[in-house]
């Protein structure tokens, strides 16, 4: 009978450590074990039904990773038990070819330290088609170019393909986007549409979109994007039933390598213009003399980053003084397909000489469909000239002037002591001027500390001055007779109480004193030794020809009210009287 008991005992105890510690789970995923090189993998630590103190990943010596790692918490109930899943996510891009193993890492959870799993991956070479079973959800980035050069527009969108349908969907991680400049889309196609890819039949849906813009050479990557789906999904239930529940799906891209080439050697007259442009010019008259401004306004439109576009010679400078352009509109235009810019600038053209002159306004871009330097040219105008008079009937100042600079040789000047008349180097100077600021200031101060005395309230006032107003009595009963000390020794003590605690006089009774310094937490024996000095001086009062001789009864009071505003005050209280320190 007692071996039965010690293996119940035993079960009992097995089951139990089974129940604190079972339900604690923790273990390393990968989204794949085969890839190519250049391709994302996804590393995660999972967690069940424990809290996370500390974690210490892998080295990936062999791995960059992007990005910083992404946490997600899922909470669900299974069978009647709650569940909660803990997932941290790295993004990793292999270094090499061959099998890489990852080593285990560290995890402290509830002040306990486990180790994880090790796991071993396959990266193939760089194109090369892995067979694996086609994802049932994924996310794609898709680009209009993987070849570009500095400042051409590359657009990016982000693809989300599923075979069910989402509730939700929540941004886990977005790239840096180093080395580009980027420009969020808004009117771009995100209708659902149905697609086929490796046997299966997804929703493909953009759900976001970038306009990206190199601003330097060389091996660009876009980094992965990260997001969380919500969908319905369904768990049987004992009595044999479909329960619905929410479960959560992670998903990340994979990254992109973009090459960006360098322009090739401008031509002096490149406007800086980047993609596919058209130009547009008007002027204000055919028919001016050389005492005239011509207005020009160009237009220029194109795909490319307008803000680029800076030098503009509209007109042949042997022919115009060109004045600099007066910029009307700069801006770029989001579109179902691009970004578009547009630059509106009117330039004041002079002419220099008189008779016939062709006015031909020229932009050099670059065009990286031929990779070339193209004349964009707009409408020839051509104008006539006349003499005019010397009176310029436009505003010269925008004219340039440059000024000359002439430099003389530098000559020794000799020092000249030259007394100060300045009153402020005197000392009574600044004394004079400070005295009305520091009266003023002290009345100022004044009226500030008496308004926040006068602020006070009542009982707040009284309560911070019951000590101080006890103490100047008792000092002033020094000069009086033994008995009238006795008597104002009373009043005090009474009068304190009914100031400190917010009594009336009619609770002051020996008993009631005793339990109200009871719950102001004074310790019993300074709650006696108040009590017994009151019925010391009740008794002067009665028999004051024995009492004389203990006129030591003033110090004791203060002492004792001492004491209780440091148990009231939680700190110590130091009195000065008379210059001395009690």
């Amino acid at each position: 009978m007692r071996w039965v008991g010690l293996c119940m005992c035993s079960i009992w105890a097995v089951s139990l450590l089974a129940q604190t510690h079972g339900d604690n789970f923790q273990t390393v995923k990968l989204d794949r074990d085969r890839l190519a090189l250049g391709d994302t993998l996804i590393y995660t630590i999972e967690v069940h039904n424990a809290t996370i103190d500390e974690v210490f990943p892998p080295d990936f010596d062999e791995f960059e990773q992007i990005g910083q790692s992404f946490r997600e918490e899922n909470s669900s109930i299974i069978a009647g038990q709650s569940m909660l899943v803990t997932k941290i996510n790295y993004r990793l891009v292999p270094l090499r070819e061959g099998v890489i193993t990852i080593d285990p890492g560290r995890i402290r959870l509830e002040g306990r330290l486990y180790y994880t799993n090790s796991r071993r991956v396959e990266v193939l070479p760089p194109g090369s088609e892995v067979d694996a079973v086609p994802p049932s959800n994924f996310l794609r980035l898709e680009i209009d170019r993987t070849r570009a050069y500095v400042g051409q527009q590359i657009i990016v969108d982000l693809r989300l393909y599923t075979t069910v349908n989402r509730k939700g969907l929540n941004q886990l991680g977005k790239p840096s986007l180093d080395g580009f400049i980027s420009k969020p889309r808004g009117r771009f196609d995100n209708r659902t549409q149905t697609v086929a890819e490796n046997g299966k039949t997804y929703l493909a849906q953009t759900i976001e979109s970038y306009a990206l813009y190199p601003v330097r050479s060389g091996k660009l990557i876009i980094e992965p994007f990260a997001y969380s789906m919500s969908v319905q999904s369904f768990r049987p239930t004992s009595a044999g039933f479909r329960q619905p529940y929410t479960d959560f799906i992670n998903l990340v891209s994979d990254s992109l390598s973009i090459e960006v080439l360098d322009l090739p050697q401008p031509p002096s007259d490149f406007s800086g213009g980047i993609g596919d442009f058209r130009v547009d010019a008007s002027i204000n008259r055919d028919t001016l003399s050389t005492d005239d401004a011509l207005s020009l306004r160009l237009t220029i439109m194109g795909d490319g980053d307008i803000f680029r576009v800076r030098e503009i010679f509209p007109a042949d400078p042997e022919d115009w003084d060109i004045y600099p352009p007066d910029i009307q509109v700069e801006e770029m235009t989001d579109s179902p397909t691009a970004y578009f810019g547009r630059k509106v600038m009117d330039f004041q053209l002079v002419p220099r000489k008189t008779g016939r002159l062709v006015l031909n306004p020229v932009v050099v871009v670059f065009k990286p469909d031929t990779a070339s330097y193209v004349d964009i040219a707009a409408e020839d105008f051509t104008v006539q000239v006349g003499e005019g008079m010397g009176r310029p009937t436009y505003d010269t100042s925008l004219v340039d002037t440059t000024t000359t600079l002439t430099l003389f040789p530098s000559v020794d000047v000799p020092k000249i002591y030259r007394p100060s008349l300045s009153p402020s180097d005197k000392p009574i100077y600044w004394v004079l001027f400070a005295l009305p600021l520091l009266f003023v200031g002290g009345l100022v101060l004044k009226q500030w500390l008496q308004l926040r005395v006068d602020r006070l309230d009542p009982i707040e006032r009284a309560q911070s001055q019951a000590a101080r107003n006890a103490y100047k009595k008792l000092k002033k009963a020094r000069s009086e007779s033994i008995d009238q000390q006795y008597a104002v020794i009373e009043r005090t003590l009474l009068q304190y109480l009914k100031d400190r605690l917010d009594r009336p006089l009619s609770e002051l009774s020996k008993s009631g004193i005793q339990r109200l310094l009871l719950e102001e937490k004074v310790t019993q024996s300074l709650a006696d030794e108040y009590v017994h000095l009151l019925k010391r001086c009740e008794q002067a009062r009665y028999k004051p020809g024995k009492l004389v001789a203990e006129s030591s009864a003033l110090s004791e009071a203060k002492n004792t009210i001492r004491q209780i505003e440091e148990w009231i005050n939680k700190k110590p209280v130091t009195l000065q009287e008379d210059g001395q320190t009690i």
